[in-house]
C-alpha cells in the first residue's frame, strides 16, 4: 500500500460512505503496519476500555509495543459536508451532527449509547491500561487529533479535510505517524500574573512537588532574575548561561543532540524526602545566573528571525524528558514572557483578593484570549487561583464581593483557594515544599488543586460547540 493507492481508495468512496465500509476499505490499509513501518504496531477493534460496569467501545485502540497510544472514533460521510466548499467546510463542521458526536459527551447531549473521544481519554471511565494519549476523530471529509495529559482533554488544531489529491493523504499520514511515533511529550504551563505578591514561585515550587509526588517527571524554570524559586529549593544559582548558549548553537544550526546535551548539563536535581516516612521524590531545576539572564533579556536577540521557533524548539527538546514543565517568571512584562506565552501549552493565573489583581487578571485572560483565537484554543485556561486567601467569617464577606468582580471580568477561578497558613510560610522558610508534609493543611490546599486543574477529567475544546 502507497499514499497514492490510499488517494485511489478515498477518491472512489461513496457520497453517502458508511463507517463500516470507510473503516474497511480506507482505515484498515491506513493502520496496516507494514504500510507505516511500525514494526511493534497494532491494533484492536471495538474493544472494551472502560470498566466492567460501564463498557466502553471505540472503533479502534491502537498500540504500540503494547503501550496504548491513539484512540479512534470513526464516523460515516455525511453528504451534506462533502459537497460544502472550502469556505464553510469548517464552520459547519463544528455544527454538524456527526462531528459532535464523535467529541462525544458532555459537550455534546446526544444519543445515551454515545461515547465519543472525550469519554474514550477520561482517567475515570477508562481502565488505566487502556488509556491512550491521543484521540482522533474521523470520517471520509475530516479529521482532528486529540491529546490528554492526565486529566487535560483538548483538540491539537483545527479540524481538517480530506481533499482528493496526494498532499492531503500524505498530511494526514505524517501527521498520524508523529503520534504514534512520539506517544509521550511533557505539558508546559505557566503560572503568571502581572500582580506580584501573589505567590506565583511558591504555587510554582508546590505544584511542581506534588506532581513528582505523584511519580511525574517534573523540571522547574527560573527565569526571574531575582532568582527566588532557585533559593525557595535550597539551591545555589550556577555560573551558566544556557540560554545565550543555546541561542548560539541554534543560531550556528548545531545538531540536535548537541543542543540537547548542553540544556541537561545545565539542569540541577534535588531530592525532597517526605515527612512521616523513607520515600523521596526530586525536582529538577534549569536555573539562570540573575545577572547573565538579565542580559540576555535586555539584549532582546532582535537579530534572530524568528524567535518563538527558538523557544518552541528549546522546549521540543525539554518535553522530550520531562511529563511537566513549570517556569518562573517576573511579573513584569518580557520579551522572554512574550515568546513563551505563544508556545506554552496552559496557564494558571495566581490572584489575591485585591482588586487590583483582579485587573491584571483580567488582562491576562484577554491576552490569553487573543492568544487562542490564533493558536486554535492554546494555551489552555485553566483559570485564576486564589492566594493567601484568609479563612473564618472575613472569607465569606471578602468572597461575596470578590464573587461580583470575577463575574463582572468574566473570571473562572478555581474551586480550590491556597489559604495563609503558617506551615507555608514555614516551608518557605526552610527552602523545601509545604506538600513535603502531606498531612498538615498547607500541603491539602495543594493536593487539592492539582486534583482539581490536572487529574480531573478536563474535557476543553475551542470553539466550544
Amino acid at each position: 500500500m502507497s499514499v497514492p493507492a490510499l488517494l485511489s481508495i478515498w477518491q472512489s468512496l461513496s457520497d453517502n460512505e458508511s463507517e463500516a465500509d470507510f473503516e474497511t476499505k480506507f482505515l484498515v490499509q491506513v493502520f496496516n503496519p507494514k504500510f507505516l513501518k511500525l514494526p511493534h504496531f497494532k491494533y484492536n477493534k471495538n474493544p472494551n476500555i472502560g470498566y466492567s460496569t460501564t463498557p466502553i467501545k471505540p472503533d479502534f485502540l491502537i498500540y504500540n509495543n503494547d503501550q496504548p497510544i491513539l484512540v479512534v472514533e470513526v464516523k460515516k460521510r455525511d453528504s451534506s459536508l462533502h459537497k460544502l466548499s472550502d469556505t464553510n467546510f469548517i464552520s459547519q463542521c463544528y455544527q454538524n451532527q456527526l462531528y459532535k458526536e464523535a467529541v462525544g459527551a458532555p459537550l455534546y447531549k446526544g444519543s445515551a449509547s454515545n461515547n465519543g473521544i472525550i469519554q474514550y481519554l477520561s482517567i475515570d471511565k477508562v481502565q488505566p491500561e487502556k488509556l491512550a494519549t491521543y484521540g482522533l476523530v474521523i470520517n471520509p471529509d475530516f479529521y482532528q487529533f486529540w491529546q490528554r495529559h492526565d486529566g487535560l482533554i483538548f483538540p491539537l488544531g483545527e479540524i481538517q479535510r480530506f481533499k482528493a489529491t496526494h498532499k492531503s493523504i500524505n498530511t494526514f499520514i505524517t501527521d498520524l505517524k508523529s503520534k504514534l511515533e512520539s506517544p509521550k511529550k511533557g505539558l508546559f504551563f505557566l503560572i503568571w500574573n502581572q500582580k506580584g505578591g501573589v505567590a506565583k514561585t511558591t504555587n510554582n515550587i508546590n505544584i511542581g512537588a506534588e506532581l513528582a509526588k505523584r511519580g511525574k517527571n517534573v523540571l522547574l524554570i527560573d527565569l526571574d532574575a531575582q532568582g527566588d524559586l532557585t533559593r525557595g529549593l535550597g539551591l545555589n544559582h550556577q555560573d551558566i548561561n544556557w540560554l545565550e548558549d543555546i541561542f548560539n548553537e541554534i543560531s550556528l544550526q548545531k545538531p540536535l543532540h548537541e543542543i540537547s546535551q548542553t540544556l541537561r548539563d545545565s539542569i540541577q536535581k534535588k531530592i525532597f524526602r517526605i515527612s512521616g516516612s523513607t520515600q523521596t521524590y526530586s525536582i529538577s531545576l534549569l536555573s539562570h545566573e540573575p545577572n547573565k539572564l538579565k542580559n540576555f533579556i535586555n539584549q532582546g536577540h532582535t537579530n534572530f528571525s524568528n524567535p518563538r521557533e527558538f523557544m518552541f524548539r528549546v522546549f521540543g527538546i525539554l518535553r522530550e524528558y520531562y511529563d511537566y514543565i513549570l517556569v518562573d517568571l517576573p511579573p513584569q512584562v518580557n520579551i522572554i514572557i512574550e515568546w513563551l506565552l505563544t508556545i506554552c501549552d496552559a496557564t494558571l493565573t495566581p490572584v489575591d483578593y485585591g482588586e487590583q489583581s483582579l485587573v491584571h487578571a483580567k488582562g491576562v485572560n484577554r491576552a490569553i484570549a487573543q492568544l487562542q483565537s490564533k493558536r486554535f484554543g492554546l494555551p489552555l485556561n485553566l483559570g485564576i487561583l486564589f492566594t493567601k486567601a484568609v479563612t473564618g467569617s472575613g472569607h465569606t464577606r471578602i468572597k461575596n464581593h470578590i464573587n461580583h468582580i470575577t463575574t463582572a471580568y468574566n473570571l473562572c477561578p478555581c474551586k480550590n483557594e491556597i489559604f495563609n497558613h503558617d506551615s507555608i510560610a514555614i516551608a518557605s522558610i526552610k527552602n523545601f515544599p509545604v506538600v513535603s508534609d502531606p498531612k498538615c493543611s498547607g500541603a491539602k490546599y495543594y493536593i487539592d488543586l492539582v486534583d482539581e486543574i490536572l487529574f480531573t477529567p478536563r474535557p476543553i475544546i475551542y470553539p466550544p460547540l
